[in-house]
């Protein structure tokens, strides 16, 4: 190697001598080696002779760099100077698809060395400018480098391709016509339909008449020129008329970015940060992040073969909901429910059959979010940590951890203990509704109450969502949605 700077390299056996702006530095083995440390690479080494070659890797002591792992057929550095130009320049990794390795040293057996040492990286600007790219590892014969291939995409053409459900959009209870536009369609009588089914077509008729009114996205090309014009007026002189434009253009784009920072904090689905503190940047971030993990490009089917057409995925999707939802066989139920005694006592069922209150209404629709789905009510179970307002499915983990360590460390006594883990697939999914039914009549709940139960089991249908659009029409005969 050539080297611009005189250094001279002594190192247990090995002999390394740069001399001279272009001169050659020579190695100088005195006997082949292997680390007798595999922990530390980077040691002087002294080694058993052997009949093979050796591994050495040199770097001077102004270069920083960090030993991955490496065997005596390889050493994997990350160079410290590498990593702080990514951090410099904010790039981030962009995935791939395909084979997980890019590099292999094609040597047969132990020998053999396969890595990731070829990736594609991206700004925050680009990744959110071409959010469905993505890097795919080719396959060559002639190389010991995977091709990797970047193709370009953006959500342009699924959008033109994909039609808007109704959503509620939070920015619209911003503007007091919004009440208005509510309390007129609600008013409006659709049909004769009484009951459940008349609430449903007026609910519907809201969200028709408020996606005519209000608009979704918010002004882009608004807020850019009201901006314009706060540039102009900074420097335009200082009258009186001017800061009067001034504070009103101001206004103006405080409404436009509280808007559009609640859009984009709607659709991030953070809830731990609330808007209002000029936070667009990061819900525009997580939103994006979420929308390119949700996207589905293609998918597996049932005979293993990949498929990528919007139609193919759909099938695939529905297919297996179908069979997810449809009632199975509910062997040995008699003899379950024969081993389950009464719970209900003559007060729990007065209370269950009694007239819903006005107060009891309200004060069930106002425990939930604006933006999100109703909650439990008291009859979730006090041990019950997954699924709960307030409580979190990882303190299973701690709780298994201490069952585990108090078996283990328990020396003593006559009784053994034993842990049985239960793997529920799908457990909500799987629910047969005859058992639902029949369980709850063994408990002792009122038959009008089990109706009620039953019917809103019973009666939802529900379509298959795939990047933003909802397709087909399911109607189960199991589970509980």
């Amino acid at each position: 190697m050539r080297c611009k700077e005189v250094l001279l390299i002594h190192w247990r056996g090995w002999t390394a001598t740069l001399a001279g702006s272009n001169k050659v530095a020579y190695l100088e083995l005195s006997r082949a080696w292997e680390p007798l440390d595999r922990s530390k690479p980077s040691q002087a080494c002294e080694g058993k002779r052997s009949h093979g070659g050796g591994l050495a890797f040199l770097w001077k002591n102004t270069i920083k760099l960090e030993i991955i792992n490496y065997t005596v057929n390889h050493v994997l550095a990350l160079v410290e100077a590498f990593r702080e130009a990514l951090d410099s320049c904010h790039l981030q990794d962009l995935g791939y698809r395909g084979y997980p390795f890019t590099w292999s040293n094609k040597r047969p057996g132990n020998a053999n060395t396969k890595i990731r040492l070829d990736r594609g990286v991206g700004n925050e600007e680009w990744r959110v400018k071409f959010q469905m790219s993505t890097i795919t590892h080719l396959s060559t014969h002639t190389s010991d480098h995977l091709p990797i291939m970047l193709q370009v995409q953006s959500f342009q053409k699924q959008r033109q391709q994909r039609g808007r459900s109704f959503k509620f959009e939070e920015e619209w209870l911003l503007s007091n016509e919004c009440e208005e536009v509510v309390q007129k369609a609600w008013g409006r009588s659709v049909d004769e339909s009484h009951g459940l089914l008349s609430i449903k077509n007026k609910i519907q008729a809201c969200g028709l008449e408020l996606s005519s009114w209000g608009s979704a996205k918010p002004d882009e090309a608004a807020i850019k020129e009201l901006q314009k014009r706060l540039d102009r007026l900074n420097e335009a002189e200082n009258t009186e008329e001017n800061k009067a434009e001034f504070l009103e253009v101001s206004k103006q784009m405080d409404d436009l970015l509280q808007k559009q920072e609640i859009y984009w904090a709607q659709r991030s689905r953070i809830s731990w940060m609330k808007h209002g503190d000029r936070n667009r940047k990061f819900f525009h971030s997580k939103a994006t992040q979420r929308r390119k993990k949700n996207h589905i490009s293609g998918i597996q089917n049932a005979h293993r073969q990949w498929v990528e057409e919007l139609e193919e995925v759909v099938e695939v999707a529905s297919d297996y909901f179908d069979n997810l939802f449809c009632v199975g066989a509910a062997d040995q139920m008699e003899e379950f429910l024969n081993a389950v005694p009464n719970k209900v006592t003559d007060n729990m069922q007065e209370v269950l059959l009694g007239e819903f209150t006005t107060e009891e209404v309200k004060e069930a629709l106002f425990q939930m979010g604006p933006t999100k789905a109703p909650g439990p009510d008291d009859i979730i179970s006090p041990t019950q940590s997954a699924f709960v307002p307030g409580r979190l499915i990882t303190d299973n983990i701690l709780v298994a951890y201490e069952t585990i360590h108090t078996m283990h460390v328990r020396k003593k006594g006559k009784k053994g203990t034993m842990a049985l883990k239960l793997d529920v697939s799908k457990a909500y999914d799987r629910v047969e509704w005859l058992f639902l039914q029949k369980i709850m009549e063994k408990l002792g709940f009122p038959a009008r109450w089990i109706e009620r139960v039953m019917s809103c089991v019973t009666t939802p249908s529900f379509s298959i969502l795939v990047n933003g659009k909802p397709h087909g029409m399911i109607q189960p005969s199991r589970g509980i949605r």
